[in-house]
Order: structure tokens, then C-alpha cells, then sequence
């Protein structure tokens, strides 16, 4: 037998197909955010803030490493607004500083943001704008290494109580005080 018919037959084309790099499954992950004034009542008292999606704080965006985020946000307030990704690794001109990297999202307008998901960990998003994140204009991301099983579909339970992320906020009258985001995804690119 010649050493190719050997090779094959004692397993070498399997070994020689696993010793090529696989590409790793990505996807793009779109969310629409919608940025609104509204009454909220969260300490029993009715007072106006800035809401995501209706809520205080915004939906928790979950990703893999590898994805590609897609966050349409779109301003339906009446002053210009705008969302930086606190610690995430983005290309200049998404990062969400107004007339820094980026012009402002006008109210009325929406801006899609778009970038590469190069880390893991837990982090958050929120406005760059004047007080716009003490009036609840926040929220938390969720990246997780690639090969996490853990389902994009499951409920939204990072608002309260998580063994992956935990926000905790202070309200205070009619404003929310800084959140404090708890480190629990190991994060390669925080010591």
C-alpha cells in the first residue's frame, strides 16, 4: 500500500481536517432601542425619565464573542442624544461621544450603530449627553466567550438579579444615582 491509501486508512484525513483553523459561528445581533421621555414611578413617587424600550433601566443586550452588533436607536425626545459602550472595544466613530467621535442623534433621527464584539465580559451602555444617564438612560451588555450555551431568548432578569451581571441602583427623588456594575464574566481585558 502506498503511503497515501495509509494514511487515509489509519484516520490522517480526519486528523488533517481537525488540524485546519474552524471559523467561528458569528452572527449579527440587532436591537432597536428607543429613547423616550416618560412619567415613571419607581420610588412611589411619579417623576419623568429617560427611558429605553419603556423601562428603567434599558434591556440587557447579550452577545458572543465574535458577533457583530446592530443597535438602531432611535430619539423620540425633543433634545439631541446618544449612547456610549462603556468599556466595549468599538471602532472611533461608534463610541458615542457627541461632537467628539460621533454628531449627536437629533431628536426624531435614528442612528444605527455597528461593531465588531472583540471581548467578553459584562459592561454597560448610557447617554453622553448632558444628565441623560442620571434620568435613567442606561443599561447593561452581556458578552459571552465563544461556546457559551447560554440562550439569546431567555428572559430579560438582569434588571433585578443575576448570577452573570448584577447592576445595582440607588434612586434618589427624581433621578438615579450611578449604577455600580459588578464584574462577574472573567474579562481578559481588565485586570
Amino acid at each position: 500500500m502506498v503511503w497515501p491509501a495509509k494514511f487515509l486508512a489509519g484516520g490522517g484525513l480526519i486528523l488533517l481536517i481537525l488540524s485546519f483553523p474552524m471559523p467561528i459561528q458569528a452572527a449579527i445581533v440587532e436591537y432597536e432601542l428607543t429613547i423616550a421621555l416618560q412619567e415613571v414611578n419607581i420610588t412611589g413617587k411619579p417623576t419623568w425619565g429617560m427611558t429605553i424600550n419603556g423601562g428603567i433601566p434599558g434591556p440587557t443586550l447579550r452577545f458572543k464573542e465574535g458577533d457583530t452588533a446592530r443597535i438602531r436607536v432611535h430619539n423620540r425626545m425633543k433634545e439631541d442624544t446618544s449612547i456610549h459602550w462603556h468599556g466595549v472595544l468599538v471602532p472611533p466613530n461608534m463610541d458615542g461621544v457627541p461632537y467628539v467621535s460621533f454628531p449627536p442623534i437629533e431628536p426624531g433621527a435614528t442612528f444605527t450603530y455597528e461593531f465588531p464584539i472583540r471581548q467578553t465580559g459584562t459592561y454597560w451602555y448610557h447617554s453622553h449627553t448632558r444628565l441623560q444617564e442620571q434620568r435613567g438612560h442606561k443599561g447593561d451588555i452581556v458578552i459571552e466567550p465563544v461556546g457559551s450555551t447560554r440562550r439569546r431568548d431567555l428572559p430579560d432578569i438582569e434588571k433585578y438579579f443575576t448570577n452573570r451581571a448584577m447592576a445595582l441602583r440607588l434612586w434618589m427623588g427624581w433621578r438615579a444615582a450611578n449604577p455600580v456594575l459588578i464584574q462577574i464574566i472573567p474579562n481578559p481585558h481588565k485586570p
